[in-house]
């Protein structure tokens, strides 16, 4: 079991998480979608279910990738 050094902190969690992407290139203590579940009101976040009220405006998304396909613009544009 770790030791935890008298009168050090530890680290919050992004801030733990953001070390180990930069130090390993991959989270250990959680994943991107956590550190970003801390700061969905600050950041005016929309769930999924509610996207469709965004309808004709702007948004930016964050998940995970699980499929992906190809969409065809009515001027052939992929």
């Amino acid at each position: 079991m770790p030791t935890c050094i008298p009168g050090l902190s530890d680290y919050s969690l992004t801030r733990k998480c953001l070390y180990e992407l930069e130090q390993l290139g991959f989270m250990l203590s959680g994943n991107i979608l956590d550190i970003l579940d801390l700061h969905l009101k600050r950041e005016n976040a929309i769930l999924c279910n509610d996207i469709s009220r965004y309808a004709g405006r702007g948004v930016k998304v964050f998940g995970w990738p699980i499929t992906s396909r190809v969409h065809t613009v009515a001027a052939g544009e992929t």
